[in-house]
């Protein structure tokens, strides 16, 4: 019995998808946004766009992705990781991916975005489910499955083989030591197509001592792990309108000198949620700060 067209059409979408990151994103994921009210799909900001190229660059060069990322706050690279690791199990046969979040509550929220990207799937593409809960998805058809945990947890992951590896707000975590000695064994070292991804990925936090030293080794070039820093400048939503007669004091002429891509519409929204963090500046300048160096200080 000849195919229908739309049968022939999905299951061209389903091999696209399959092979195609970025047109699955684009096309099909979709999330709650920070820009608008609704549930648009996943297209790259700058911040995720640098992640993307700093991936495919590392893959093409040893095979498997290995990477630590300093951040500022919501730059949306969190997003970009659990889009990815959705793609591997739901499109993908044979991959484990775990997440690990500092708290339980952080856990099951970023886990929304995976239950949130396979809701909104069209039937065509959802893969058959076997099992789903609050902090597994395993797709049968697939022999692939997501599952979340937290720090909280000093066995997390000890108990299967994990493919996909994303660890987020590190220097948070109470225990990252006992983690790592968990964790780490249990991780794959799976090249090709199909490789082993790994990423370590935090704001800076007083205390958080195991992620600023794994973080400056792997600057050192002393683990398999390469470093990577996002600035708050380059997320395209840290800007505000400038206001007529916007003039920059001294020291903000000189960090449009220092840091390129800086704008004047950036630093009138820098002014703004500074004031927001009047009471604790350190803070401020741990979430949102201009180097890897200034927001550990």
């Amino acid at each position: 019995m000849p195919y229908t067209p739309d049968e022939i059409f999905w299951s061209g979408e389903l091999h696209r998808c399959e092979n195609d990151f970025d047109y699955l994103c684009t096309k099909y994921l979709r999330f709650k946004s920070k820009e608008v009210i609704g549930f648009p799909t996943l297209k790259f900001n700058p911040v995720q766009q640098y992640i993307q190229a700093c991936v495919q660059d590392q893959w093409k060069r040893t095979g498997k992705i290995r990477q630590v990322w300093g951040k500022s706050r919501q730059v949306g690279s969190s997003t970009y990781w659990r889009a990815l690791s959705f793609h591997r199990t739901a499109f993908r046969k044979h991959i484990n991916a775990l997440l690990v979040a500092h708290s339980e509550p952080d856990a099951m929220e970023l886990f929304q975005l995976d239950t949130g990207f396979y809701d909104a799937l069209p039937k065509q593409l959802q893969p058959e489910l076997k099992y789903r809960s609050k902090s597994k998805m395993e797709f049968t058809n697939r022999n692939s499955k997501l599952l979340v945990n937290h720090a909280q947890n000093m066995h997390v992951g000890a108990s299967q083989m994990n493919h996909i590896v994303h660890l987020t707000e590190v220097s948070r975590y109470p225990n990252a030591d006992q983690i790592q000695a968990s964790l780490f064994p249990s991780i794959s070292n799976a090249k090709g197509k199909d490789c082993s991804v790994v990423v370590i990925e935090s704001t800076s936090r007083f205390g958080g001592n195991w992620f600023k030293e794994f973080a400056e080794a792997a600057q050192r070039g002393e683990n398999e792990y390469e470093f990577h820093f996002v600035p708050w400048y380059k997320h395209d939503l840290y800007h505000a309108p400038v206001p007529k007669g916007f003039e920059p004091t001294p020291e903000e002429r000189e960090l449009l000198r220092q840091y390129k891509g800086l704008t004047h519409s950036n630093l009138v929204w820098y002014r703004l949620k500074r004031a927001e963090y009047v009471t604790n500046l350190i803070m401020f300048q741990a979430e949102y700060p201009f180097t890897w160096e200034e927001s550990w200080i």
